[in-house]
C-alpha cells in the first residue's frame, strides 16, 4: 500500500510537470502578438533552443527590443547549427559591424565570400569593413580610390525659374503686376550627366577627397554646369579634426561660385558618432552680392538601427554681405538621411529643412520687406550590384522654396538614372 501512494504521488508529480516543459513549448507563437515579444520569448528559450524558427523569431525580438548583443549569439546559435542559412549569416555581420566586433564580421564575411554564389549584399559589407579597419586593425598604407558614374535624367526647373503667374510689385507707390517673361521662368530638359570622385589617405590621421560633376542640358544649354569640389580631414587630437574646403561651381552662361572654407570639428558621446563643427566660409561670385563671409555652427549625429543607418543634422549660419543691399543673412538648417541594406539593393532618403532671412529689406519694388526664404527638400535612391564594382542606380530628389519676395520662389524636381563604377 505504501509503494502504492509513492508511485500515484510521483505519477502526479510528472503529469503535473509535463506541461510546463513540453506542452507549452508551441506556445510561444502566442509571444507575437504580445508586447514586448521579447521578454515572453525568453520564457521559453531552454526548450525550444535549436527550433530554427524559434530561434529566428527570438533574433528578430532582441535586436527590436534594443539587444543587439543578444541577437548576435541567437544568430551565431543558428548559423552553427545551419551553416546553408546565408541571410542569418548576413544579419550576424551587420549586427558584428554595429557592436564595433570587426574581427566576428570578417570572420563570417569570409565564409560568405567562399560561397559559389555570394549573395549580393556580401560586396557592399566587406567594403564598409574594409573602411573601418584601415586606420586601426591594418597598418598603414597610402591609398586612393575611385569612383565614377555615368546617368541621364530630367530637370523640371534647372534654372531655378519662378511658378508664379504674375509678381506683384510697387512702382511709384501702386501695385502693379508684372508677368514674368521666359527667362524666369522653369525651362525643363533632359540632361545627361557624368561625375567622378576619388579619396586619398596619406596618413593614419587624414585624407584628401575630390569630386566633379558635369551635366549638359538638351536646348538649355545656359544652364550646362561644372562643380569641383575638394576637401581635406586632419586629426589633431582626443578625435578633434580639422578640415578644409575648395568648391567652384559655373553654368554654361557664364556664372560661377567659388567657395573656401576651413573648421574644426569634435566628436563627442559614448560612441563618438557625434560631432559639433565651427566653420567659415569666403564665397565669391560673378554677382557682388554673391560676395559673403558665412560663420556656421553646425551639429551631425548617427545612430545604427539594424541594417540602416540614420543621419540628423542641425546648423545655424550667418553671411556677411557688405556688397548686398538686403544687408546679412541668417539661416538654420535642419536634415536627416538614412541608408539601409535590403535583398541586395541599397536605399538612401533624406529630408531637410531651411528657413532664412535678411537683415534690410530686399527691395523698395517688393515693399520694403525682409526677405524670408523657406526651402524644403526630399532625396530618394536605389542602386544595386550588377558586377562587383558596377552599381545601377536611379535618384530622384524634389525641391521647393517659398519667400514672401517672389523671385526666391521656385519648385524643382529631379531624376536620374545610371551606373556607378568603382576603381
Amino acid at each position: 500500500m505504501f509503494f502504492c501512494s509513492r508511485f500515484l504521488f510521483v505519477l502526479l508529480l510528472v503529469v503535473g510537470f509535463v506541461p510546463a516543459s513540453f506542452g507549452d513549448a508551441g506556445k510561444w507563437h502566442n509571444c507575437k502578438q504580445n508586447e514586448p515579444s521579447f521578454r515572453c520569448l525568453l520564457a521559453f528559450e531552454v526548450e525550444n533552443t535549436g527550433d530554427l524558427e524559434f530561434e529566428q523569431a527570438l533574433a528578430d525580438a532582441a535586436r527590436q527590443a534594443g539587444k543587439p548583443g543578444y541577437a548576435a549569439i541567437v544568430l551565431e546559435r543558428i548559423v552553427s547549427r545551419h551553416p546553408e542559412r546565408a541571410d542569418a549569416r548576413i544579419e550576424l555581420v551587420i549586427l558584428s559591424l554595429n557592436l564595433g566586433d570587426n574581427l566576428t564580421a570578417k570572420y563570417h564575411l569570409d565564409i560568405l565570400q567562399a560561397l559559389p554564389k555570394p549573395p549580393p549584399q556580401v560586396g557592399l559589407l566587406l567594403r564598409e569593413l574594409d573602411q573601418r579597419l584601415r586606420p586601426v586593425e591594418q597598418a598603414f598604407e597610402r591609398r586612393a580610390s575611385f569612383l565614377g558614374s555615368l546617368g541621364a535624367g530630367y530637370d523640371t526647373n534647372p534654372n531655378l525659374g519662378v511658378y508664379a503667374d504674375a509678381i506683384d510689385l510697387v512702382v511709384n507707390g501702386s501695385a502693379q503686376s508684372f508677368v514674368p517673361d521666359d527667362s524666369l521662368t522653369p525651362q525643363p530638359s533632359f540632361f545627361v550627366g557624368l561625375s567622378g570622385s576619388t579619396e586619398y589617405i596619406y596618413s593614419p590621421k587624414g585624407l584628401v577627397s575630390a569630386n566633379v560633376l558635369a551635366r549638359e542640358y538638351d536646348g538649355v544649354e545656359d544652364e550646362d554646369s561644372v562643380a569641383v569640389s575638394a576637401k581635406i580631414f586632419h586629426k589633431l587630437r582626443r578625435n578633434r579634426y580639422v578640415e578644409g574646403t575648395l568648391a567652384d561651381f559655373r553654368t554654361g552662361e557664364g556664372l560661377y561660385l567659388t567657395r573656401i572654407g576651413t573648421g574644426l570639428r569634435q566628436r563627442f558621446g559614448e560612441c563618438e558618432c557625434s560631432t559639433v563643427g565651427l566653420l567659415v566660409d569666403f564665397l565669391d561670385g560673378s554677382q557682388r552680392s554673391n560676395r559673403a563671409s558665412r560663420l556656421t555652427l553646425d551639429v551631425q549625429t548617427a545612430r545604427k538601427l539594424s541594417i540602416v543607418t540614420m543621419r540628423l543634422s542641425a546648423s545655424a549660419d550667418y553671411s556677411f554681405q557688405p556688397d548686398a543691399q538686403w544687408g546679412d543673412t541668417y539661416g538654420l538648417e535642419l536634415g536627416a538621411h538614412a541608408v539601409g541594406y535590403f535583398d541586395g539593393f541599397r536605399g538612401t532618403f533624406g529630408l531637410s529643412i531651411y528657413q532664412g532671412r535678411d537683415e534690410e529689406p530686399y527691395s523698395p519694388l517688393f515693399g520694403g520687406s525682409h526677405r524670408d526664404l523657406l526651402r524644403g527638400s526630399i532625396k530618394a535612391g536605389l542602386s544595386h550590384p550588377v558586377t562587383e564594382s558596377v552599381d545601377a542606380f536611379l535618384d530622384w530628389s524634389y525641391s521647393r522654396q517659398e519667400s514672401n519676395v517672389d523671385l526666391f520662389s521656385y519648385k524643382r524636381q529631379v531624376s536620374a538614372i545610371g551606373v556607378r563604377m568603382a576603381f
